[in-house]
C-alpha cells in the first residue's frame, strides 16, 4: 500500500475545507472477504464517498466536491509549506449509521450506496462485536433498511442477485434466499455453495468467504458493484508530464513493460513504463 497525495476538498455548500488522504496503490493480498461484500486487507483501505460537513451539516458526494489543493507525499519544500498551511484542518471521516440514515433525507442520488453502507455497518455488530442479537430498535431499522435496499437492486444483474439473496438470508427468510440463489449464474457457484451451506444451518449472520465476492462501493447509480482488482497504482510521473498527450497511444488491456531506471536524475529507484511499441514512457 502506497500513500497518494493529500487532498484539500471544499464543501459545495459553505466552502468549508477538509483533508482527505488517498492511496496511490493498494492490493487485496491476504484479504478477508465477507458475504455482504466488505473487504478487510492489510494493504487496502476503503475511502469514504459521502461526507457530512462539520460546519454547515450538509451531506455531499466527495467526488463532486472541489479539490482546492493536492499535496504530494514527496518531501520537498513546497509540500511542507502546504502541509503547514492546512495543519489545523481536520481529516474527513466516514459517516456513522445515524448520519447515513440522516443523509437519506437530503441525498436522493444513489441511495443504493448509502443503504449498502448502513447494512454493512449493522453487520459489524456480528462481525466485530460478535453479538448474536440486535436490540429491538436496531433490528427494526436493520430490517427496514434491508427491505429498502432489496427494492433498489437490479434483478437482471447477477451480482445484485447475490446481494439480494444475502439480504434475505440476513433477514432470516431462508426460502426466499434459496430461491434467488437458484437463479444465479453458475459463474458464481463458489459463492452460492457458501450461502446455501449457511441456509441449511439456518444461520442468518454475515460470514467470511474464502472465495471473494466481487462487490465494491461504486457510486454509479447504475451499479453498486465492480470487480476487486489485485493491484491499482498511480504512476508518479503523470504528475509532471502532460499525460493527456499520450492517452491516444494507450489501448485498454494492452500489456505494459516496467523497466528499472537507476540513472534517473530525480529518483534512483524510478521505474519506467512502456507500451508494446515503446512509444509511451513515463516514470
Amino acid at each position: 500500500m502506497l500513500p497518494g497525495p493529500l487532498l484539500i476538498i471544499e464543501c459545495p455548500f459553505c466552502e468549508s475545507q477538509i483533508k482527505m488522504r488517498i492511496l496511490a496503490s493498494w492490493n487485496t493480498i491476504n484479504a478477508i472477504s465477507w458475504s455482504d461484500g466488505k473487504i478487510e486487507a492489510p494493504m487496502y483501505r476503503e475511502e469514504p464517498k459521502l461526507a457530512k460537513c462539520k460546519k454547515c451539516k450538509h451531506f455531499y458526494w466527495i467526488n463532486k466536491a472541489k479539490t482546492v489543493e493536492k499535496i504530494h507525499w514527496f518531501e520537498n519544500e513546497s509540500s511542507i509549506i502546504l502541509l503547514n498551511k492546512y495543519n489545523k484542518i481536520g481529516y474527513i471521516k466516514f459517516p456513522t449509521i445515524n448520519e447515513y440514515f440522516e443523509s437519506l433525507n437530503e441525498i436522493k442520488y444513489n441511495q443504493k450506496y448509502i443503504r449498502l453502507q448502513i447494512w454493512r455497518l449493522y453487520n459489524n455488530y456480528f462481525r466485530k462485536i460478535k453479538i448474536k442479537k440486535l436490540s429491538n430498535e436496531k433490528q427494526i431499522k436493520y430490517d427496514e433498511n434491508a427491505y429498502k435496499l432489496i427494492s433498489l437492486l437490479d434483478p437482471k444483474k447477477e451480482i445484485e442477485k447475490i446481494i439480494k439473496a444475502e439480504l434475505y438470508r440476513n433477514l432470516g427468510n431462508f426460502n426466499q434466499s434459496k430461491k434467488i440463489i437458484e437463479q444465479i449464474s453458475t459463474e458464481y457457484d463458489d459463492i452460492k455453495i457458501y450461502l446455501l451451506r449457511e441456509i441449511n444451518k439456518l444461520n442468518k449472520y454475515t460470514i467470511k468467504l474464502h472465495a471473494p465476492i466481487k462487490l465494491s462501493d461504486n457510486v454509479d447509480i447504475n451499479s453498486i458493484t465492480d470487480e476487486i482488482y489485485l493491484l491499482d497504482c498511480e504512476i508518479a510521473g503523470t504528475y509532471y508530464q502532460k499525460i493527456n498527450n499520450i492517452y491516444s497511444d494507450l489501448i485498454e488491456g494492452e500489456k505494459l513493460t516496467l523497466k528499472r531506471e537507476s540513472n534517473n536524475e530525480y529518483d534512483n529507484y524510478a521505474i519506467s513504463v512502456y507500451n508494446q511499441t515503446d512509444c509511451v514512457k513515463t516514470e
